[in-house]
């Protein structure tokens, strides 16, 4: 099954969409415009079964390989640093925004390269996320956004 349009374009924007039952979860909601939500309830089924059979093509690994903490540290500080840079001088964003950023970054990459991959309870790659880390990347986001 193809990807439908709407997700390709509702995930190239930034979103990120979890199926929960026959619910279907869009992260961050706040940055929804009314079109999106009404092409998304409009093709609802279509992006369920997507999402569906992406997440049963992945074959979980029986036991996630956490990287070595110092790797995890060192992946965590370049990615924020990377982060703080592109917003700094090419955003050209003042640097208490950039701090704000950057405090959100850590948290969140913090707990994917820390305990969300230790535990297996975080799987970045395929788009599955622990609530924790769902309330991490959304305030993320929203730093990002503002």
């Amino acid at each position: 099954m193809g990807m439908p349009a709407i997700l390709f374009d509702l995930q190239s924007r930034g979103f990120h969409l979890d199926v929960m039952g026959n619910q279907l979860r869009v992260v961050p909601a706040s940055m929804l415009t009314d079109d999106l939500r009404a092409s998304i309830r409009a093709h609802k089924p279509e992006i369920l079964a997507a999402l569906e059979a992406r997440q049963d093509s992945v074959t979980p690994s029986p036991t996630p390989q956490p990287p070595e903490p110092q790797d995890s540290a060192q992946a965590v500080r370049e990615a924020v640093e990377e982060r703080a840079a592109i917003l700094e001088f090419e955003a050209e964003l003042p640097r208490w925004r950039v701090v704000e950023v950057v405090e959100a970054a850590q948290a969140f990459y913090g707990h994917i390269f820390g305990p969300g991959n230790a535990t297996g309870c975080c799987r970045a790659q395929i788009g599955k996320y622990c609530a924790e880390d769902e309330r991490l990347r959304a305030a993320y986001y929203a730093r990002c956004q503002s």
